[in-house]
């Protein structure tokens, strides 16, 4: 016990002295539990704070609550919600489930009840269960408000904005957010403020407001940083990473993934590790490199497995089949999506399996299966209607025009193409509109209107410009203004 508590202040500088002496701690905590087991709970604690232990210290847990009966059911709530917290990292979600359930059997304490219900909303959000998660974070907020714990409330109400964000609910969302950063200012509580403003970032990136994203979640790094949290710093780094992604600087990105993903093996988050993994195979996706992709895409899925997370299994599966649709192996492409929206539906995740159907219903088209194509794509703008997911609907219009310009019905594909653009220049999407004003311009193209096709691909050309990263577009859109007959004009 004295070692433990002559460990050194800072967390990185403790974890080398613990790797050195680990097992020897570990097995004097074992032979102690059952002479002294109330000085071996505080001993064990310790190790919550060093994530690389979490199975060892689960070892020491599951072996304290054999001698509950000796402890007292505070002290027997006190160990499961520590098992809690350790299935939330693994991403155990079953096993979490399982002792949350436990937990709310076994005590009347308001505190512990607000616990569970704060963790079972993580536990949603993490398997794609938004409405559930916002159902519990809400609870939970109320039940802390009511214990008169502000600080926990505001926990609270920004996991309810998180919620928020992942339905596509970008107001809801920032509001939310913001509730919770102010709430939390108040208490000065910085290292929650820090991270409001991180998932603030989220939300504006996902807005593609990239400027502003990057500016938040800069300032939450310096935060974190100067509060030597290296975790929060790597995850910044991740986040800003897919900003630069999601902009198209691949090189960057990768880097600033390596660099996140380096970080997390080093401490063993391995959830974050495979988050790293799949963004990185995303990016090699993009670019063309599909057996690096692959490769990459892979790992990242046994990882998903080795946690235990499905939904992440489901996102690799999805990329996967998105992959293969584009290397025209179409078989591959829709077994491949087929399984992820099975999965996704299987976890209540109905937003990520209508996001399978864009890319299947792709699949079809490039087929010229168009009927199948079309009638997909009504499903999935169904289910985003449902959802309220407004970049869904839109991507949904975009992809039926592409459906009727193969048809040649150019006048109902426009239509689309127009009212797709309106809501992704609203987000400012700036890839998509690019696409959306290229196949705007080839349908009049096709339609022989050759001076507006013209003037719309040129607009369509300086948004790839702009955008930056997008030489294939710009390439793309170079050939399709070169094929234009020149129009003679009358003197």
């Amino acid at each position: 016990m004295d070692f433990l508590q002559d460990l050194p202040k800072n967390l990185k500088g403790a974890e080398e002295r613990l790797t050195l002496n680990i097992m020897n701690i570990v097995e004097i905590i074992h032979k102690n539990i059952q002479a002294a087991p109330m000085p071996t709970i505080s001993a064990a604690a310790v190790l919550f704070d060093f994530p690389k232990f979490y199975p060892l210290l689960l070892e020491l847990l599951d072996s304290l609550l054999k001698h509950s009966s000796v402890l007292g059911k505070v002290a027997e709530v006190h160990l499961r919600r520590g098992r809690i917290l350790i299935f939330r990292y693994t991403a155990s979600w079953d096993d979490m489930e399982k002792e949350i359930e436990i937990v709310r059997g076994c005590t009347d304490d308001k505190d512990s009840l607000a616990y569970c219900s704060i963790t079972l909303g993580w536990a949603y959000y993490a398997q794609g269960k938004y409405d559930d998660s916002i159902k519990m974070h809400k609870l939970a907020a109320a039940q802390y408000k009511e214990m008169g714990k502000p600080s926990d409330a505001a926990v609270a109400v920004g996991d309810v904005g998180l919620g928020y964000l992942r339905m596509g609910n970008f107001h809801e969302a920032e509001q939310q957010l913001k509730r919770a950063k102010a709430q939390h200012e108040a208490v000065g509580n910085q290292l929650r403020v820090a991270q409001c403003l991180r998932n603030l970032g989220s939300v504006f990136g996902q807005q593609h407001k990239y400027s502003e994203a990057n500016q938040m979640t800069e300032d939450a790094k310096n935060m974190f940083e100067k509060m030597g949290l290296q975790n929060e710093v790597a995850y910044c780094i991740k986040e800003l990473a897919v900003s630069q992604a999601a902009q198209w600087n691949n090189t960057k990105a990768l880097q600033m993934f390596e660099q996140a993903k380096s970080y997390f093996e080093e401490i063993g988050y391995k959830l974050m590790v495979a988050q790293c993994l799949f963004e990185m195979g995303t990016i090699f996706a993009n670019r063309k490199e599909y057996d690096k992709a692959e490769e990459i895409l892979q790992q990242a899925t046994d990882q998903f497995k080795a946690v235990g997370d499905q939904f992440g299994v489901a996102v690799c599966l999805r990329n996967f089949g998105s992959m293969y649709g584009l290397q025209n192996r179409y078989i591959d492409a829709i077994q491949m999506l087929e399984q992820a929206k099975a999965q996704f539906e299987q976890l209540g995740a109905q937003l990520q399996a209508a996001e399978c159907m864009l890319p299947l219903g792709n699949v079809y088209r490039k087929q010229d299966m168009l009927q199948e194509a079309f009638h997909i794509l009504e499903e999935a703008y169904s289910r985003f209607e449902r959802i309220g997911h407004q970049y869904g609907i839109a991507d949904c219009k975009y992809h039926q025009g592409l459906v009727l310009r193969q048809q040649s019905q150019w006048d109902s594909a426009l239509q689309l193409f127009e009212e797709a653009l309106a809501t992704f220049q609203g987000t400012n999407a700036q890839h998509k509109i690019g696409l959306v004003l290229y196949n705007q311009a080839i349908s009049l193209q096709d339609m022989k209107d050759y001076v507006e096709a013209r003037k719309i691909l040129v607009k369509a050309r300086n948004v790839f410009v702009s955008h930056g990263g997008c030489q294939e577009q710009v390439e793309m859109c170079d050939l399709a203004l070169r094929e234009i007959p020149e129009l003679e004009v009358e003197i």
